[in-house]
């Protein structure tokens, strides 16, 4: 219940959806320099009505645009916040318990000041509230995912430390929830998949590359979490958690036991979409 208004969903996309080939086409081209931005608008454009139009003939009850306007799914804090691809954080990924045969995704590390660079989910928040009267979703990268993005030595010249650069990076992911918040969105959710990276040894291990205290990092993670989600009393909040998931690869497996008691009631949202009962992710 949320200022007397109850928001109350069973059937949601969690993530994206997959890209029309015509659409990836457009990427490639545009990458290129052998399109517009015009044109690949266009090509967005084009996907995220389909997408819509998909979600409401299943009947579900919440839409996004299935995030076609985003090359990754974490674009809304990195592409918004004007990270770059100068370095690359250190977290595999695998395939099936093997190593992937193509290049793993690089993940841009912050080596300049974050500033706003545009706001991604106002963006995809304002064209499907245009195409649809159903309720919208919006959904962005958690601050955990925020923090594997400081990486000692790439990073030292934008920030002294990662506590200030985390500082920046909730301030401004306020702003940037702030604006869609006030276009109108009552149902926000944050992708949190390095959260999982504590359910193994493996994952662990990847969050030490990094220089994190693996002891310490959870409870720093939900604190900074809640305060986001605090920040926005009137909006129903959503933690999405999962192991990663690019092309049938992920980062790490493991059930929940790890994290649970101290995540499943440190989290101050109001629903926890939690992948389950699957090989990597262990029962529930």
């Amino acid at each position: 219940m949320k200022n007397g208004q109850t928001v109350s969903y069973r059937a949601e996309v969690v993530g994206s959806l997959l890209r029309p080939e015509y659409l990836k086409r457009a990427y490639e081209l545009a990458e290129r320099g052998e399109i517009s931005g015009t044109e690949l608008v266009a090509a967005q454009d084009r996907a995220a009505r389909e997408a819509i139009a998909l979600q409401q003939e299943c009947g579900l009850d919440v839409l996004t645009d299935g995030e076609v306007r985003r090359r990754f799914w974490f674009d809304p804090l990195t592409a918004s916040l004007g990270y770059d691809y100068r370095a690359s954080a250190p977290v595999p990924f695998t395939a099936g318990g093997r190593r992937p045969e193509e290049a793993p995704p690089k993940l841009p590390v912050v080596t300049q000041r974050l500033r706003i660079v545009e706001n991604l989910p106002l963006r995809e928040y304002t064209f499907v509230r245009e195409h649809s009267r159903l309720p919208t979703k919006t959904t962005l990268p958690g601050m955990t995912y925020a923090s594997v993005l400081w990486v000692p030595g790439p990073s030292d010249g934008a920030y002294p430390d990662r506590d200030a650069y985390l500082a920046d990076a909730l301030r401004l992911m306020k702003q940037i929830v702030g604006q869609v918040v006030e276009a109108g969105t009552n149902y926000v959710q944050l992708d949190s998949p390095r959260y999982t990276h504590l359910v193994s040894e493996e994952g662990r291990a990847n969050l030490r590359k990094l220089g994190l205290d693996v002891d310490s990092w959870l409870d720093r993670m939900i604190a900074l979490d809640n305060e986001l989600i605090r920040s926005f009393p009137g909006v129903t909040f959503a933690v999405h958690l999962c192991r990663g998931n690019h092309r049938s690869m992920w980062s790490v497996e493991g059930g929940y036991d790890a994290i649970a008691e101290r995540l499943f009631t440190g989290l101050a949202c109001d629903r926890i979409l939690a992948e389950y009962d699957s090989p990597r992710a262990g029962g529930f």
